[in-house]
């Protein structure tokens, strides 16, 4: 009778262990799926806040016109011009180039006939062509003091504090200036550098 409560107690003993056993195996995969579980929801919420909603990471943003100054917006852009560029363009005469700072060669030319009732004329470059502008105000004292100068669809305009000008090498003397340049269809734009006349 002893031998049988003594193997019943411990029959109920090792029964009680492995419930126990289980119950923490039990637990112990819980944890484990609760850890695994939270580990994938925030995958799923660290993808998706690297994700934009509009789907624009698919997206490549386009590079800037290079007539831009970082805003998007084209503007006409002057090319230098070399003496071959304009010289059949208009005629030979008393003239003024305007050279923006930092080129060595004149964005725009400009010449005329020593006569204050003739117009003279002026050639610029723009997306490789020559383009020639008439002047608006007649004569060589007209033209070294700038003003505007057009055609159809352009208008250039050269501006300077007056004053005395200095010199710029033989025959040929300048002043500080500011170009600028309006185009239909494509805005405008300016340009600082000094604007020369000579013989």
């Amino acid at each position: 009778m002893h031998k049988l409560l003594t193997l019943t107690a411990c029959l109920a003993l090792a029964a009680c262990s492995q419930s126990g056993d289980d119950d923490s195996a039990a637990q112990n995969n819980a944890a484990q799926n609760n850890i695994a579980g939270e580990s994938a929801e925030q995958s799923e919420i660290t993808q998706d806040a690297a994700t934009p909603k509009d789907g624009s990471a698919d997206k490549i943003m386009p590079v800037e016109p290079d007539s831009s100054i970082g805003d998007g917006v084209a503007r006409p852009m002057l090319e230098p011009m070399v003496y071959n560029d304009f010289a059949e363009a208009i005629e030979a005469g008393l003239g003024c180039s305007f050279i923006a700072d930092g080129n060595k060669d004149a964005l725009f030319v400009a010449t005329g006939a020593d006569d204050t009732t003739a117009h003279g004329q002026a050639a610029i470059k723009i997306g490789g062509n020559v383009v020639v502008l008439k002047q608006k105000n007649a004569g060589f004292d007209a033209m070294q003091k700038g003003g505007l100068y057009s055609s159809e669809a352009v208008e250039v305009t050269v501006t300077h504090g007056g004053g005395e000008p200095e010199s710029t090498g033989y025959e040929s003397w300048g002043w500080p200036a500011t170009l600028k340049i309006a185009q239909d269809e494509a805005g405008s734009n300016s340009y600082k550098g000094k604007y020369e006349c000579g013989a």
